[in-house]
């Protein structure tokens, strides 16, 4: 009876087998990677989308800005309005871009921007408008001991020192991987003839670049852009840089291609560039050098002061 008793409990005492072991063991890395995988893919879906929210936040904030000034290239005081349409105060150059940036940024003078060539190098586009500010369509400021005065996009207090009074001038450039913008107040006294603009300061940070279509109307009978735009051009594509070219411009089409602030991928992850917004044909994607992601946003601002030319 003793006898019987040890078998029975050396028979049920024996344990696992290797094989046993050796499945146990697998189940449980099988397990273990599933959870791994599925908290990997969570975190990385996380980061995807906290980084996509700031981006497009961004973005937003930047065309807010963009539109409240671009829309208001050519405005001035209107000095006559008949039925062919308005005369205004400020008849010169309104809105001018160029394709691979400005090479002299911060001229004074719209007139004297001139384009930098590409020689096969892609650069990001610039833009520059000019309109007459008022207490009423920008921030008020003054300076010591001043009255109240119209001021920049920067806040800067302009001078009543132009024609018409307190022309105003913005100017938005991607300088490394920032938006910048410039504007032409800020002196104490009216600037000197040939002097430059107050350099241009950061607006919003990881812009990787910015390319504009100019969307050009059609000619009425009275010689005056009908306001339809019938087709939207690159800077370059305008044609002659004169004042009859660039009268016809009645939208801009802005693209900005934001970067995340940190890597958010495990390798370099293709992206679709702002050509991809206009193109009307099949644009190819570009991969990056880095592991950040990469996201074009596109805004079309009307210019409704082009009304009448």
């Amino acid at each position: 009876m003793t006898r019987d008793c040890t078998l029975y409990s050396r028979r049920h005492a024996r344990g696992l087998t290797l094989v046993e072991l050796m499945v146990a063991l697998t189940l449980g890395l099988v397990v273990v990677g599933v959870v791994l995988a599925n908290y990997l893919s969570a975190r990385q879906a996380q980061r995807t989308s906290v980084a996509l929210s700031r981006m497009t936040e961004d973005a937003s904030a930047a065309f807010s800005v963009m539109r409240r000034y671009v829309s208001m290239a050519g405005y001035s005081t209107v000095d006559n309005a008949t039925e062919t349409g308005l005369s205004r105060a400020f008849a010169g150059r309104a809105v001018f871009g160029c394709s691979h940036g400005f090479a002299n940024p911060l001229a004074r003078d719209i007139s004297g921007l001139s384009c930098t060539a590409s020689n096969g190098t892609e650069r990001p586009d610039a833009l520059a408008v000019v309109y007459q500010a008022t207490l009423a369509n920008s921030l008020p400021g003054r300076r010591p001991g001043g009255p109240q005065e119209p001021t920049d996009l920067m806040g800067q207090v302009l001078h009543a020192s132009t024609t018409p009074p307190y022309l105003a001038q913005a100017r938005f450039l991607v300088i490394n991987n920032g938006l910048h913008i410039a504007g032409n107040g800020g002196t104490t006294t009216p600037p000197a003839a040939g002097a430059n603009l107050p350099a241009a300061g950061e607006l919003l940070g990881n812009v990787a670049d910015m390319r504009i279509w100019f969307g050009l109307s059609g000619v009425n009978g009275n010689g005056r852009p009908d306001q339809i735009v019938n087709r939207y051009v690159e800077a370059a594509n305008i044609g002659a840089v004169t004042q009859a070219d660039w009268r016809t411009v009645t939208a801009v089409r802005v693209c900005l291609l934001m970067v995340s602030a940190e890597p958010v991928f495990d390798a370099p992850t293709p992206y679709y560039p702002c050509q991809a917004a206009t193109s009307t044909t099949a644009t190819n994607t570009v991969t990056p050098g880095d592991r950040r992601l990469y996201r074009a946003y596109t805004s079309t601002i009307h210019l409704p002061n082009r009304l009448g030319g």
